[in-house]
């Protein structure tokens, strides 16, 4: 086996790849640099000078409530906790180290030192990860000054310390996805990270009323780098808290170094796969494929105790089937609980004073993770959208087959949705726009609807229509992916009780309509 540091057999071998490589995917990749580059070009343009709008800018803050400076720091714990959590999940799903299959096949087998021809594309992943990091955590401080919390002095050297942090952040995140690409270990310490979330909106609710002091959460933020980076961008301990998250970030990269060797083949495979066929099921006209393909690729087993007895109405079939399937997906149900809280918070928002484009996303919001969360509980009406012909012995009529499975999410997701309507009550009073959030579950669950059974995307969408600002196709696509939120969100948004009445019948005959198209092909 040739050592670590002979290079040379290492540089021909890439380069015979490169040179097997078909011309297409070279002519891809060049598209890709060349989107990238034009990307980073229009966004480096707005992004400066909003940065330099805040440092400069001496506009008063908006009128916010005085308990909210207390709270941010555990809400930017959870912002943190939730980014490096989705990190995991894409390890599992995309393998510890992304590799393409000709590699896979053409180099692995080879008398290499695995460590030797993997090094590269961990470190280019953990750079790409340290850089997007590092951008978020510049971005952050500028919209906390201009929303929250005064500008303090030194705020350039600020803006540097969070921009390392942001890099230390992305290099431990992506060497403990590699460390942690095992779906068991996930879904062992899958719980922990929901108590975790629910034990922070707890203490800041606590916060919020007044009956914990806000010294309090400074041991929540010095237990790991999730706090570590809050203590950062709130101005509070920035060396001890930097070097500590260096030392963590350096410590899980040699880590994930030194299990370069013994990473198997096959799992970096099925990633790399996987990761292949997602960028390509984006441009596909199945609606959903991309779903199933996650779903298969988590492999998520279903236990036999959960169970309920059968009803005695035929009729009521498909809602106890959804029922069962909801119970037996526990991380689905605990994700819509905690998606439902910041869909009500948003609602609660006191938007007065905000530049327009933080009012618009904050109002966008709250109806998003509503969809997100009724939408993620639907898994029934989605199996049975991608395969018609599962409901082929139903006694419903198609039409009245696809709103048969939104009654058990619907009643599933109102009790997290009273709970919180409840919660937030009780905590800051009544407040009309947490009830008209709550009203808009029925819209929610029939726009999601709607979005699950959009049935086959239009083939002139793919093909588009030249404009002077380029080809249409990748707009009409994404608008296609996302009609089912945009109709929620034109429901949502005016804040009249007629147009909400008159919106979601809307919704339901729209979902109906598309429903009986869809389950039709099961038929007979």
């Amino acid at each position: 086996m040739v050592e670590a540091g002979s290079a040379a057999p290492l540089r021909e071998v890439r380069d015979l790849v490169r040179r097997a490589r078909p011309a297409g995917s070279r002519g891809d990749l060049l598209y890709r640099v060349y989107s990238a580059v034009l990307a980073a070009l229009l966004a480096v343009t707005p992004v400066a000078a909003a940065v330099q709008n805040a440092l400069r800018s001496s506009a008063p803050l908006p009128a916010l409530p005085a308990q909210t400076p207390d709270v941010l720091p555990l809400a930017l714990v959870a912002v943190v906790l939730i980014a490096l959590w989705a990190v995991l999940q894409d390890a599992v799903l995309r393998g510890p180290v992304r590799v393409s299959v000709p590699f896979i096949d053409w180099v692995l087998p080879l008398p290499l030192s695995r460590e030797a021809v993997l090094r590269p594309f961990l470190l280019r992943a953990t750079g790409f990860s340290a850089a997007l990091w590092a951008v978020g955590c510049l971005l952050l401080p500028p919209l906390l000054w201009r929303t929250v919390l005064a500008a303090p002095d030194g705020a350039g050297l600020l803006l540097v310390q969070a921009g390392a942090a942001g890099a230390l952040l992305g290099v431990f995140a992506s060497g403990a996805g590699t460390l942690l690409a095992d779906g068991r270990i996930l879904d062992r310490i899958r719980p922990l990270f929901y108590l975790s979330l629910l034990l922070l909106a707890g203490l800041a609710g606590l916060v919020w009323t007044g009956r914990v002091p806000d010294g309090s959460v400074e041991p929540v933020l010095w237990s790991g780098p999730w706090g570590w980076a809050s203590l950062l961008l709130l101005d509070r301990h920035r060396l001890p808290a930097l070097a500590l998250l260096a030392f963590l970030a350096l410590a899980t990269a040699a880590a994930a170094r030194g299990r370069l060797p013994s990473l198997d083949p096959r799992g970096l495979r099925s990633g790399a796969q996987l990761a292949s066929g997602v960028r390509g099921g984006l441009w596909l006209t199945d609606a959903g494929w991309f779903r199933a393909s996650l779903g298969d690729a988590r492999k998520a087993g279903f236990s036999a105790r959960r169970a309920l007895p059968p009803p005695r109405d035929p009729r009521l079939l498909v809602p106890w089937r959804d029922m069962l399937g909801i119970l037996r997906d526990g991380p689905a149900f605990v994700r819509a609980c905690l998606l439902l809280g910041p869909s009500l918070l948003c609602a609660r928002a006191e938007t007065e004073g905000l530049p327009l484009s933080l009012r618009t996303l904050i109002t966008a919001a709250g109806p998003f993770c509503m969809y997100l969360a009724v939408g993620g509980l639907m898994e029934g009406a989605r199996s049975c959208a991608a395969v018609p012909g599962r409901t082929r012995y139903l006694l419903h009529s198609p039409g009245g087959l696809a709103l048969a499975h939104g009654l058990a999410p619907l009643l599933v997701a109102a009790v997290p949705t009273l709970a919180w309507t409840g919660v937030l009550t009780l905590l800051g009073g009544p407040d009309p726009g947490v009830f008209w959030a709550a009203a808009c579950l029925p819209a929610s669950a029939a726009a999601a609807l709607a979005g699950i059974y959009r049935g086959v995307m239009p083939l002139q969408f793919l093909s588009g229509f030249d404009t002077p600002f380029g080809n249409s196709a990748l707009l009409q696509t994404a608008l296609w992916h996302a009609s089912g939120f945009l109709g929620l969100l034109a429901v949502a948004w005016p804040g009249n009780v007629p147009w909400l009445l008159a919106g979601t019948a809307a919704l339901v005959w729209w979902a109906r309509r598309r429903g009986g198209r869809v389950m039709g092909a099961g038929g007979p």
